[in-house]
């Protein structure tokens, strides 16, 4: 199974609660349009505590992907995608004070804890 991990924060002046309600609605949606159904999961993490270091991070976000061939699909699709408001997904992400600190593919391998 392969995994993006998607690190965000927001700019300043950049309203939090309204942001947050636009991810896991409209953005959310179109990001499920564009992976054609080949996302497996999709979770929001948004950070509601800091509980050391410094952290300027607002929301931790990941997608799974059966293979990387589904991964690098949804990425093609997504720079040809047009949103309502007539942008990329990306674009519309970041139009609205979303700041990409840093995402990277891995390969996930669960353990079983029990």
């Amino acid at each position: 199974m392969y995994k993006t991990i998607t690190v965000l924060s927001l700019r300043e002046g950049t309203d939090p609660d309204e942001f947050f309600k636009y991810h896991i609605g409209s953005h959310a949606e179109d990001a499920l349009k564009v992976s054609g159904g080949k996302m497996k999961k999709y979770v929001i993490n948004r950070v509601v505590q800091n509980l050391g270091g410094e952290n300027k991070h607002f929301e931790f976000v990941e997608m799974w992907w059966e293979s990387k061939e589904a991964h690098d699909e949804y990425q093609k699709n997504g720079r040809t995608y047009i949103t309502a408001s007539g942008k990329t997904p990306a674009e519309d992400f970041e139009s609205r004070g979303a700041v990409f600190n840093f995402k990277v593919l891995v390969e996930e391998k669960e353990i079983p804890t029990a």
